[in-house]
């Protein structure tokens, strides 16, 4: 991914896009997602970090506001 957002930052962004669209209609950051539901296969935070490294590699063309928002509610649930 961080290629992609080096060589083709428009492209990155709007990928970035998608994934603040998908947490936003889904409620939800699923590690694994698939017709709108987590599949729970692997922990962790990968889209947030695939999020981030996008922006950090200059794909910056998003709603970064809702991204950030959305991660922050996303870690702050007990």
């Amino acid at each position: 991914m961080q290629l992609i957002a080096m060589l083709f930052p428009g492209r990155a962004s709007d990928i970035a896009q998608s994934l603040v669209d998908l947490a936003t209609q889904s409620g939800s950051w699923y590690n694994w997602p698939h017709l709108g539901s987590g599949q729970n296969k692997m922990s962790g935070d990968s889209l947030q970090t695939i999020v981030a490294e996008l922006y950090a590699m200059g794909a910056t063309d998003f709603d970064t506001t809702t991204a950030l928002k959305s991660m922050v509610a996303a870690d702050s649930l007990p």
